[in-house]
């Protein structure tokens, strides 16, 4: 663990020592925000239309990889960067090379009662 991940566990439990009343806070926050992210999805995904949703979906790996750099200093072995190169390039074939008429049935996804 580097020193900046260890400076917010130790906030984190300096407060928790501190003040015990701020776990139900803590805890609250997080549920807010894990169920805010998730109707954020919902929402995107009427808009955008399931298939390109799932395309973006597929780079999760990368956005934790690239956010474990950032947050906590890690870095990819070889073999996880060769995992990225592939997500990656499945993305590319996936959107470069999907017929005519899947290009007309996303943009049909993306229209919804929910506009």
């Amino acid at each position: 663990m580097n020193d900046r991940m260890q400076a917010y566990v130790g906030l984190l439990v300096a407060a928790v020592r501190n003040r015990p009343a701020a776990i139900p806070t803590v805890s609250g926050t997080g549920a807010l925000v894990a169920v805010g992210a998730f109707l954020l999805q919902v929402r995107a995904q009427t808009v955008v239309g399931s298939s390109r949703t799932a395309i973006i979906l597929s780079a999760e790996p990368l956005f934790a990889a690239a956010t474990a750099a950032v947050v906590v200093g890690e870095r990819l072995t070889t073999s996880g960067w060769i995992g990225a190169a592939l997500i990656m390039v499945g993305m590319y074939v996936v959107l470069a090379f999907s017929p005519a008429e899947q290009a007309d049935l996303v943009a049909a996804e993306s229209v919804s009662d929910a506009h």
